[in-house]
């Protein structure tokens, strides 16, 4: 009697998840049509696949993918959209994310180099601790997206918007970075804490109540741009130039080395409490509200420019220099300035000098409004 031996299958059928996905993937591939979400469950098949076909993808939906720490180099990717996806300590050099959503994408102390993001729309994404060299996000959609502890990192912003609207730590957070903003709209964005080595540069942009609070930064240089209701209140700045723009925005209680504006419109800046070595702004015509009160700056520079009110009072500084300018309201009360000097200014409306005891005075053709109210008690100034 011939025994048949019984195969046994239970071993067979207890084979690591792992292979089975991979001879699922192997199939798919045969077939002409992968479909990377099998893949993407472990870096494990996703580092294999990768290594093998590169990284290319086009019109897929990844969600919950699990890629934490593969590399990826020369890639491709658009038409598609990422969510709930896990590349976090992964890394990115030389490729282009193209027509993609993100939301939920948590990138993580992950490592960007010559990565381009373009048509993109990007929620709720993590760059927490990342490093970012060469990284440009060109036409997109940026919102409620941390950029928070990057690390020694390059990122230009060209043409896209940057919001946050959901009142969290949303932006660029205690990071060190290098911004170039150009043609972008930035709103309720943090740019706060920013570490030493940052900067911002800013062109053809718009910039609404955003906070550059207790950074420190190189410069910030802005050109053809507005920025409205923001503060760069405890910042420290070696540098800040702004060129033919519409500025309003808070400098209390920062330290600046040199700030220069020059052709553009102050809707208003507040200087209250501010250290400087030079603040100079020149041919700022229409200007609105200025106020110095109570700054160590040691030499201001104001020429060609019309106020409507500019406030110095109890401002500490070796040199104040104002010429051809009109100013509706000033306040020089108790200001100690070692040298004055004031050269075609007309006062129009009110002018207050009150314990104003200049060191040195240069007062000429300095005018009076017809209906000018002057208050000089106490004051060495008389004109």
């Amino acid at each position: 009697m011939i025994k048949m031996r019984r195969k046994n299958y239970s071993k067979s059928l207890k084979q690591p998840f792992v292979v089975s996905l991979f001879l699922l993937l192997i199939l798919l591939e045969a077939c002409g049509a992968v479909d990377l979400k099998p893949v993407l469950r472990t870096t494990t098949l996703a580092q294999k696949y990768i290594d093998k076909n590169g990284f290319k993808i086009e019109y897929q939906n990844l969600d919950r993918a699990r890629i934490r720490g593969v590399k990826i180099s020369a890639f491709s990717v658009s038409e598609s959209f990422l969510s709930d996806f896990d590349a976090r300590e992964s890394t990115w050099k030389n490729g282009v994310f193209k027509n993609t959503k993100f939301d939920r994408v948590y990138f993580d102390k992950a490592y960007f180099e010559n990565v381009v993001f373009e048509n993109c729309k990007i929620t709720r994404t993590n760059f927490f601790e990342s490093r970012m060299v060469n990284v440009k996000f060109v036409n997109c959609e940026i919102e409620g997206t941390s950029f928070t502890d990057l690390i020694d990192s390059n990122i230009e912003i060209i043409d896209s918007t940057l919001k946050n609207n959901d009142g969290n730590f949303k932006g660029f957070f205690e990071a060190q970075v290098k911004l170039r903003l150009i043609g972008t709209t930035i709103e309720n964005t943090n740019f706060v804490y920013l570490k030493k080595g940052s900067s911002v540069y800013m062109e053809n942009s718009k910039n609404i109540k955003s906070h550059y609070t207790q950074s420190s930064l190189d410069f910030f240089k802005i050109i053809n741009s507005k920025i409205s209701k923001s503060s760069l209140a405890d910042a420290e700045i070696t540098n800040i130039s702004v060129q033919n723009s519409n500025i309003g925005f808070s400098l209390h209680d920062a330290k600046v080395e040199n700030t220069i504006i020059d052709n553009s419109f102050i809707s208003g800046l507040s200087a209250i409490k501010t250290i400087g070595k030079v603040f100079l702004i020149t041919n700022c015509k229409n200007s609105g509200k200025v106020s110095f009160f109570d700054a160590r700056i040691d030499s201001i520079s104001l020429a060609n420019c019309d106020f409507d009110s500019l406030h110095p009072m109890y401002v500490f500084s070796n040199a104040f220099f104002l010429e051809n300018a009109s100013i509706v309201d000033a306040d020089f009360t108790e200001a100690k300035i070692k040298k004055l000097t004031m050269k075609s200014v007309t006062f129009t409306e009110k002018a207050e000098f009150t314990d104003f005891k200049p060191g040195k005075k240069i007062l000429k053709n300095v005018k009076k409004g017809s209906n000018l109210k002057l208050i000089t008690d106490g004051s060495t100034i008389k004109f």
